[in-house]
């Protein structure tokens, strides 16, 4: 396939995620960013700043060198403030190919408490594995860039998801279906432990 046509694909790759982000209420606004690795580690395509994943569209993706460089797309889109942190996670993660940020609000109100995500069920036990909860930083800065190494870079950490506090969270895989499963189960199970904690039946 050529690389005007692989383009082509993972650009309406993202904007399906995008949307379907938008529609499961993993996001609201403006908020969240997505972006899908390139093969042979070319860069990869990032949604731009100041766009709600409800609007996005494959023409209005940006193109980044694994450098952080911008090396493709429209001249009047930007890419997400959270390149960086996009950049981060292939880097460190070579086996991911696509990158999910989103804001869900169940997921995100545990990501406020001091003590550990709970994996309550089955599919969260066996599929999520264990979910840090990475210290604040302010968006788009590098010190949420080092606070997300520093998750990752921990012993024993095995999972694909990192919660950053009072903020939200980001999700990787192998391709970005898997990484969008992970942000839904993720804010799944936030939701089921919520209300379990709270169903008082006799």
């Amino acid at each position: 396939m050529g690389n005007n046509n692989i383009l082509r694909k993972l650009s309406k790759e993202v904007e399906r995620f995008s949307h379907l982000c938008y529609d499961r209420f993993l996001v609201r606004a403006a908020g969240g960013n997505i972006s899908v690795r390139l093969p042979d580690n070319r860069g990869f395509l990032i949604t731009p700043t100041g766009t709600s994943l409800r609007d996005i569209r494959a023409e209005e993706l940006v193109l980044i060198d694994m450098e952080g460089n911008k090396i493709g797309g429209h001249n009047s889109y930007k890419p997400s403030k959270e390149v960086n942190l996009h950049l981060a996670i292939y880097t460190l993660c070579p086996d991911a190919t696509a990158v999910v940020h989103v804001h869900p609000p169940y997921a995100t109100a545990f990501s406020i408490l001091e003590k550990p995500f709970p994996l309550l069920t089955s599919q969260a036990h066996f599929k999520l594995i264990n979910v840090p909860i990475a210290d604040y930083a302010d968006p788009g800065t590098m010190d949420l860039v080092n606070n997300i190494k520093k998750e990752i870079n921990k012993p024993g950490f095995s999972g694909r998801a990192i919660l950053l506090r009072n903020h939200g969270l980001i999700s990787w895989d192998t391709s970005l279906a898997l990484a969008f499963d992970t942000a839904e189960l993720v804010e799944e199970t936030a939701m089921i432990t919520f209300v379990s904690t709270r169903l008082h039946i006799s």
